[in-house]
């Protein structure tokens, strides 16, 4: 199989951003990653999986976890509205603090 470039192995990985980058203004990867790992031993404090946020790589793994262009806004939306529901902390907050 022919590289594209940077390690690239096909074009539905142009795809796919950095998970670490595209959530950097969310907090940690480590903790951000946990809504869209399936595992549910991580999600015992109530953090909800969000299934239909497409990734790739391994979710166990999250400095190799990638996340779709296009589902990015639609995981921070989401994000947001969990964190205006259950934290103080949010409650004055705006989404675009978060972009």
């Amino acid at each position: 199989m022919e590289q594209l470039k940077n390690g690239i192995k096909n074009k539905e990985d142009l795809d796919y951003l950095s998970f670490g980058d595209a959530t950097k203004k969310l907090g940690q990867s480590q903790y951000i990653s946990r809504f869209v790992n399936p595992n549910e031993e991580l999600r015992t404090d109530g953090t909800p999986f969000f299934e239909d946020i497409r990734i790739s790589g391994n979710p166990d793994d999250y400095h190799s976890i990638k996340i779709h262009k296009d589902d990015v806004f639609k995981f921070i939306e989401k994000w947001f509205d969990y964190k205006k529901k259950t934290s103080f902390l949010f409650k004055e907050r705006k989404i675009e603090d978060f972009f």
